[in-house]
């Protein structure tokens, strides 16, 4: 990866935390939620807490497109050591009951 892939993966780290940065902005079971909890876009103004989905999409919009965000995140799952990374992983760790943020 070169040097402006690497700062802009990490400015898309550093922006879902700050989308998750409380318990109260994250949620489960839906991408968003709005103020009185019902599920919503991420990308709408309403919402106000996210799943970690939800947030890495909304975070993923600081790329030039989806597929090269989608290509970067396949690509570091990679050298993670994943051999296939899907979406619906995400859920499974944002949706089951031992995941918590404090």
């Amino acid at each position: 990866m070169d040097k402006d892939t690497l700062l802009r993966l990490k400015n898309h780290t550093e922006l879902v935390r700050e989308l998750l940065n409380h318990p109260s902005k994250w949620t489960r079971g839906a991408y968003a939620r709005d103020q009185k909890g019902n599920a919503c876009s991420p990308f709408e103004p309403e919402a106000t807490c996210y799943c970690l989905r939800g947030a890495s999409l909304v975070a993923g919009q600081t790329f030039r497109s989806s597929s090269e965000f989608s290509k970067l995140c396949f690509e570091t799952a990679r050298k993670l050591g994943y051999s296939e990374m899907r979406k619906e992983l995400l859920a499974v760790f944002n949706d089951s009951q031992w995941t918590f943020i404090s």
